[in-house]
């Protein structure tokens, strides 16, 4: 409600503001630029959304003095229930879940590889940036990403033929795990 309240009185006063020209108006561009990009290429991904905000914190707390806080709260109070207010909305959405591996998609994903996998073994993982990641660091096997900057298919292919040769698993990643299965 005060987030409101606040931008409310924000939008009333922005013509007043004696620096918009030179302060807000970047920050308000560069707010919205952001906004609008994220809001189509992974709107999911909380990082994304870190720059916006403190954006929003600082032309909202830094133009306190042109419009004051409800209720007649004084400064330091009303920063301190903003603060509170925003730790527990962050807390209570997604820091409290993260803090549980049963609610990480990609570790789930990851733990139904085989155990077993060796440094012999590969998985090949298309169009998944962060999965490759989590099969890194939670299995021995050797990982190719096809979304990698560097990739070349032609090595990739190599080392595929040449674990098959010899035995090995493949293992492939696109909108779940597949076993590679050289006659299809």
């Amino acid at each position: 409600g005060s987030m409101f309240i606040l931008f409310v009185r924000f939008v009333r006063k922005y013509r007043s503001m004696k620096l918009h020209f030179h302060v807000i108006n970047p920050m308000l561009f560069t707010i919205g630029v952001y906004s609008i990009f994220f809001c189509f290429w992974m709107p999911e991904i909380l990082e994304f959304w870190i720059l916006q905000m403190v954006l929003v914190w600082l032309v909202l707390i830094g133009m306190l003095p042109a419009y004051r806080f409800p209720f007649q709260a004084n400064l330091l109070k009303g920063i301190f229930v903003l603060s509170l207010s925003l730790f527990l909305i962050n807390y209570s959405g997604s820091m409290r879940w993260l803090q549980k591996s049963s609610y990480d998609w990609y570790y789930n994903e990851v733990r139904k590889l085989d155990a077993g996998l060796t440094s012999s073994d590969i998985v090949v993982i298309e169009n998944e940036w962060i999965l490759k990641d989590y099969v890194r660091y939670f299995s021995k096997a050797r990982v190719i990403a096809t979304g990698e900057p560097g990739f070349n298919k032609s090595e990739a292919d190599k080392m595929i033929s040449d674990a098959i040769s010899q035995h090995h698993k493949v293992i492939i990643y696109k909108d779940g795990w597949k076993l590679f299965d050289p006659i299809e």
